[in-house]
């Protein structure tokens, strides 16, 4: 039996503006998928299409076997990034490769034929720009066929996880000789230079972390930790202005994944998914935790866009997630 991976855009019609920081309700998707699978959110545009990726569990003595395989977006492995014209990049196979080698994707629409980059993908924004990696961090503009390796730091590795619409790049080098951090975080300029290594202020200067997403409005979100105590510390990081902003300041656990444009950061609390709690969180509203249906064991909020929010709740194991909508009232 195989391990069955699909992702699926569903359409969302009924999300409409609303306060921020009101209440939430909640949605599963439980019913959009195939019976007895797996599913997560994992994007989500301004014209309320969801990235679902989905997925079903098959043991092998002890290891989980994992086969990826297409469902609505056309021979597509995975889908990791939409942008707000339904544009997907991702990764699939040549149907002539006979060794069925992954390749790096961009779709116009879901069900168009996908054109191979010359990039495994992270990220796409809102002018077609696809930031990911092949050897080293690129930047590849699907509208001018162009790719642009983005600046070398020396290290054992580097990547880039984000782009914003003006084309700069967040990610991490890993023990780089330009940084003092064994794990740095990055911020590329569009032309691929190094706009600057982010050096965190007093006092979490021996910090070292990632910096894994940025939105259109300068913030970038900068996950950190002691190399030594393992202490936690998460930032929204203003590049403009050269200035942080602790995530969830004085709640332990926090364990951001996204930020939007309204500022707004989700993630989950604790890093047992069969007990973590989702959440919301910004500087002007605070702290939400977000609701659980009856049984679910912990929900995590993985991506967001001006202000709706998506992800998965666990069930009964960690890798029995179920996809679901958080909607303000």
């Amino acid at each position: 039996m195989k391990r069955l991976i699909v992702v699926v855009l569903v359409m969302a019609t009924a999300l409409i503006s609303r306060p921020v920081f009101a209440e939430y309700y909640f949605i599963s998707l439980k019913d959009k998928v195939p019976s007895g699978v797996s599913s997560i959110c994992w994007g989500i545009n301004a014209r309320d299409s969801f990235l679902v990726n989905f997925y079903s569990d098959t043991l092998s003595g002890t290891n989980v076997v994992k086969e990826w395989k297409t469902l609505a977006v056309k021979r597509c492995l995975s889908g990791l990034s939409i942008n707000d014209e339904g544009n997907v990049a991702g990764v699939t196979t040549d149907p002539n490769d006979p060794t069925n080698q992954a390749i790096g994707a961009y779709w116009k629409t879901p069900s168009s034929t996908p054109l191979p980059i010359p990039l495994f993908p992270t990220w796409i924004n809102n002018k077609k720009d696809v930031v990911g990696w092949n050897g080293m961090p690129l930047l590849y503009s699907v509208i001018h066929d162009t790719l642009v390796g983005l600046a070398p730091l020396g290290g054992i590795y580097a990547e880039a996880d984000c782009v914003d619409d003006r084309g700069r790049s967040c990610g991490f080098v890993i023990d780089s000789p330009a940084s003092k951090r064994w794990l740095q975080p990055v911020i590329w300029n569009n032309d691929g230079s190094l706009r600057q290594m982010i050096d965190l202020p007093y006092p979490f200067e021996d910090y070292e972390g990632t910096a894994p997403r940025m939105n259109n409005r300068s913030r970038v979100l900068v996950l950190t930790s002691h190399p030594v105590t393992g202490d936690i510390a998460n930032f929204i990081y203003h590049m403009e202005q050269d200035q942080f902003d602790l995530v969830a300041p004085g709640v332990p656990n926090v364990y951001p994944f996204a930020i939007d444009n309204l500022l707004q950061v989700g993630g989950q609390i604790g890093s047992n998914p069969l007990i973590c709690r989702p959440f919301v969180w910004s500087k002007s509203g605070g702290l939400v935790y977000l609701p659980l249906p009856t049984g679910a064991r912990g929900g995590s909020v993985q991506c967001g866009n001006n202000g709706r929010v998506f992800g998965g709740y666990y069930v009964d194991r960690y890798w029995n997630i179920i996809s679901c909508i958080w909607v303000r009232k």
